[in-house]
């Protein structure tokens, strides 16, 4: 199957973006994300949307109102670090802004788009940037 995850760019009410600092498990290093993960099969994008963030982040979400935003491949991680994954992010308004995170991340912060910390670099900070140009 064909690899495959969907993401998204959690906005609360107050127009800050929901991201998670990953685990390190298996010594591949700490970074940035947010919430997703892979298809399964049989799975729609929004099916697997909701799926990934009651699973890492323990919300429930409005499929209804998920907007698709970008895609692109991209890198994955740990054990998959050297092979291409096909992303879709999604817009996704949140009114509930408390999270439970899952074991693959170890916390988890609501920035304001200009506030994301300087270690918030790579390809999602690209993605972070469109966001803002699109709302700007």
């Amino acid at each position: 199957m064909l690899p495959v995850a969907q993401k998204a760019l959690l906005i609360d009410e107050d127009g800050r973006v929901l991201v998670l600092k990953s685990t390190d498990p298996d010594g591949y290093g700490n970074h940035w994300d947010f919430p997703g993960g892979r298809m399964e099969e049989g799975e729609s994008p929004l099916e697997t949307l909701d799926r990934e963030i009651q699973e890492e982040v323990g919300m429930k979400i409005d499929v209804n109102a998920a907007k698709l935003f970008h895609v692109g491949w991209y890198k994955g991680f740990g054990d998959r670090a050297q092979e291409n994954v096909y992303k879709t992010f999604w817009i996704v308004p949140v009114s509930n802004v408390s999270a439970t995170l899952s074991w693959e991340h170890q916390q988890f912060f609501w920035f304001q788009i200009a506030d994301l910390p300087d270690d918030f670099v790579g390809p999602y900070r690209a993605i972070v940037d469109r966001y803002q140009k699109s709302i700007s």
